[in-house]
């Protein structure tokens, strides 16, 4: 009895816990007793559940420092909450639209429902068993090509994701994981080399900065038309016999924008195939050649070239006043918004005209980090867009992990690594290899060892086993070695000047890591001086690089240990971070993006 009024007492606590007094009727507690249980809740952790046996009364679960621990508790005797992650309902409904086995119950209220894989927080009292448990899933969406997929032996296949900016990403699939194609039910066993699909990823964050993926579904794309252009111009004749559209003044997209100006260009049209959108609402090709002879405005024309002949498979109509916008970063997308690193927010439709690695595109294939080139109306709803390829780190990864075997000057091998992605360390709870090189750079707080490879031993009183290294590599062979401490904080700007070995940016964004998305640093378009340390390393177009090598109007992530914030608290006595003019940032990692 006394343990149910505890329970029921620190309940009250937990959700008062931010006001100063309680309402508490004292005859049913004394003074002595509410002191206490006021002081049976002794200490909280958090981590991730790996089993909950509520039959039993335990959990285990693994902390921060990947120790796995038992927690029990009684199941009529505790307090569960279960939610999503922040900005729940965006979030869900935009996974809700593209996974259709994806469900999620916001609020659950029993033990029973804490899952395996749950994020957790845990509040114990004296005797040790849990008082009050809150728990939360993450999900995000990962759009790219197999790479490779082995079916293998057991329940686990092995399938590597290639995304747009050439990033290979490693996940454990297993063979009951719900997979469907074109809405339709698809096989594992179908799954190819080349097919593009959309994995919905469960993330368990297991420190700061460190996170463990797992995949909950995978929706393979349709097959697709492969486009060669995408073309804009006016429209001047329809042709019902032909089945052609004219067009002058026609452009083509490119990599700096539309191209020159062309003559009248004759496209060839398959009325039964082609999708065709007037003013955002789709029509037939037969609406066009009966009630649209010429047009105040621009068509946009996806265009396949086929045995030298050039053919329309996607048309959209739209008025003359349209927005060239010059490409920049997605920072949120949803299949109807997107929003970018420069501030737009454009508005997506089934008209959108959208092109990746030169295939024919839905709204929902536009993920953030893409890199995109888009036109927009007068609504700001999108005409057309072409997603760019990246090549900001091109074959080099960074990599950071604790030593777990050394083979002395030939291979290294780390117990587990996270992998850096646009300013965040994705966790992989599997070991990695490395091969080590003659010109394998090895980098201390003193700058580059030149005996660096005869001191990265298994052996003495300087063995570099257990230690946790920074690695920048080309596939399976580390190119530097670096002894840099853990830089998780992040900001994105545009460098305008390189002297003295620093680099200043302008136009700067920081990671808000507690939010999960970039924001201005300052209105005042403040400065930042990145200091180069003697280990930092840059990365430029797939290589290691100096200082020297960046340029102005390069664009740099830079990763640091600490905040640009905290760096900067004593220069900032206002309180006021838009009043700030200059910012000083020490850098460790520096990518040209």
């Amino acid at each position: 009895m006394k343990r149910a009024i505890r329970v029921a007492v620190a309940s009250w606590l937990i959700l008062g816990s931010a006001c100063t007094t309680f309402a508490i009727d004292h005859n049913y507690l004394t003074q002595e007793e509410y002191e206490s249980l006021e002081s049976s809740i002794v200490y909280s952790d958090k981590g991730i559940v790996v089993e909950n046996e509520p039959g039993l009364g335990y959990l285990v679960y693994r902390d921060a420092a990947g120790t796995e621990k038992v927690a029990k508790y009684y199941s009529g005797e505790i307090k569960v909450e279960k939610q999503p992650y922040y900005d729940e309902e965006d979030r869900i409904g935009y996974i809700d639209q593209l996974f259709p086995t994806f469900n999620f119950d916001n609020r659950d209220t029993t033990i029973g429902n804490i899952k395996p894989g749950d994020n957790i927080y845990i509040q114990f009292d004296d005797e040790g068993y849990i008082q009050y448990i809150s728990a939360y899933n993450d999900y995000i969406v990962r759009y790219g090509k197999v790479h490779t997929f082995n079916m293998g032996a057991g329940s686990m296949r092995s399938l590597v994701l290639e995304d747009s900016t050439g990033r290979l990403y490693h996940y454990s699939i297993g063979q009951d994981t719900p997979i469907s194609k074109a809405s339709v039910p698809y096989s594992l066993g179908k799954l190819k080399e080349g097919e593009w699909v959309r994995l919905l990823v469960n993330q368990r964050i297991l420190g700061a900065g460190q996170i463990e993926e797992t995949v909950e579904e995978i929706v393979v794309d349709p097959d697709s038309k492969v486009i060669s252009g995408i073309y804009r111009g006016e429209l001047v004749s329809v042709n019902p016999y032909q089945n052609t559209i004219g067009i002058k003044n026609n452009q083509v997209l490119q990599k700096n924008g539309w191209g020159r100006y062309e003559s009248i260009n004759q496209l060839r049209v398959d009325p039964k195939t082609v999708g065709t959108y007037y003013l955002g609402n789709a029509v037939s090709f037969d609406y066009i050649k009966n009630r649209i002879k010429s047009l105040d405005g621009y068509v946009y024309a996806a265009v396949e070239s086929f045995r030298g002949k050039d053919e329309a498979v996607k048309l959209n109509f739209q008025t003359k006043k349209q927005t060239t916008l010059e490409p920049t970063t997605v920072t949120y997308a949803s299949p109807g918004v997107v929003k970018l690193l420069t501030g737009e927010q454009i508005y997506l439709a089934d008209d959108a005209i959208i092109v990746r690695e030169n295939r024919l595109v839905g709204p929902a294939s536009i993920m953030v980090g893409d890199r995109i080139q888009a036109t927009i109306t007068g609504e700001n709803k999108l005409a057309a867009a072409n997603i760019l390829q990246g090549v900001a780190e091109g074959s080099l990864e960074v990599y950071r992990g604790r030593i777990k075997r050394i083979d002395n000057y030939q291979t290294f091998e780390v117990e587990t690594f996270s992998l850096l992605e646009d300013g965040i360390w994705y966790y992989h709870p599997t070991p990695q290899t490395f091969s080590i090189q003659a010109n394998t750079k090895f980098l201390t707080e003193k700058g580059i060892q030149m005996n660096g490879i005869d001191e990265f031993l298994t052996y003495g009183d300087n063995s570099k086993e257990s230690e946790v290294y920074t690695i920048i590599a080309k596939g399976g062979e580390a190119v530097a070695i670096s002894s840099m401490p853990y830089s998780k904080e992040a900001i994105r700007g545009e460098a305008y000047l390189s002297e003295s070995g620093d680099i200043r940016l302008k136009d700067t964004y920081y990671y808000d890591r507690t939010k999960k998305r970039w924001a201005l640093l300052s209105r005042k378009n403040a400065t930042v001086n990145v200091e180069v340390s003697p280990n930092t390393v840059i990365v430029k177009e797939g290589q290691l690089v100096s200082a020297k090598a960046i340029k102005p109007g390069d664009s740099l992530m830079v990763m640091m240990e600490k905040s640009i914030q905290d760096q900067n608290k004593q220069d900032n006595n206002t309180g006021n971070e838009n009043s700030v003019t200059s910012y000083t940032a020490k850098s460790y990692i520096v990518i040209v993006e």
